[in-house]
C-alpha cells in the first residue's frame, strides 16, 4: 500500500509500525505541524498486535457505582469515545516496506 501527494519523500519524520501506537504517535506528530510518513510491512494497518485484541472499550462496569478503581476506567472510556469522534484528515503517506528477495 502506498499512496499520498508527497511522491518525493520529503518527510520530517517517519514513523515505523502503523499500529495503534505508531499511528497516534504519528497523527500527533501531524497534529503538531510535522509532516510524517508511516512506514508498515504489511498491505494493511493493524494487522500485528494491534489487530489482536478483542475490540473491547472496558467501561468500567464490572465496578460497583462510586466506586473508586472504576474512576479512572469510566474517563478513560468516555476518552477514548471522544477521542474517536474527532474528524482526521487523510494521510498523506502509507508506505508498505518491501520484504525483500
Amino acid at each position: 500500500m502506498s499512496g499520498g501527494v508527497d511522491p518525493k519523500g520529503d518527510h520530517d519524520i517517519a514513523v515505523v509500525g502503523a499500529g495503534i501506537l505508531g499511528l497516534a504517535v504519528a497523527r500527533t506528530l501531524a497534529v503538531e505541524g510535522h509532516n510524517v510518513c508511516v512506514l508498515e510491512r504489511n498491505d494493511r494497518v493493524g494487522m500485528e498486535q494491534t489487530g489482536h485484541n478483542s475490540g473491547v472499550i472496558h467501561a468500567g462496569v464490572y465496578y460497583a457505582p462510586r466506586v473508586a478503581e472504576g474512576a479512572p476506567v469510566r474517563r478513560g472510556a468516555r476518552a477514548m469515545y471522544e477521542y474517536c469522534e474527532q474528524p482526521l484528515d487523510r494521510p498523506r503517506a502509507l508506505r508498505q516496506a518491501d520484504r525483500g528477495p
